[in-house]
């Protein structure tokens, strides 16, 4: 679907989805912006969320964090930097 999609001319793509969706996305290399929003809670048991490997290049990527307006939200946007 990604070659497909490239080969279109479509250069962004919004991915709504579940964790293995979003894990095969980031397995494969496949991702270049994540955003990340976190409550103060937790609602119980369910399925992990998708694990994101950063620390090993932290300098190859932009990270923000943030408070969500007045709420105890936080969001965390990173950006992988793109080398040419």
């Amino acid at each position: 679907i990604m070659e497909i999609l490239y080969r279109k001319g479509i250069q962004r793509l919004l991915v709504e989805g579940g964790r293995k969706i979003h894990q095969s996305l980031i397995d494969n290399n496949l991702w270049d912006e994540i955003q990340i929003e976190t409550a103060p809670f937790e609602i119980g048991s369910g399925i992990d969320a998708p694990q994101l490997h950063l620390a090993e290049k932290k300098d190859d990527f932009i990270i923000v964090q943030k408070q969500a307006g007045s709420s105890d939200r936080q969001i965390c946007h990173i950006v992988r930097k793109i080398y040419k």
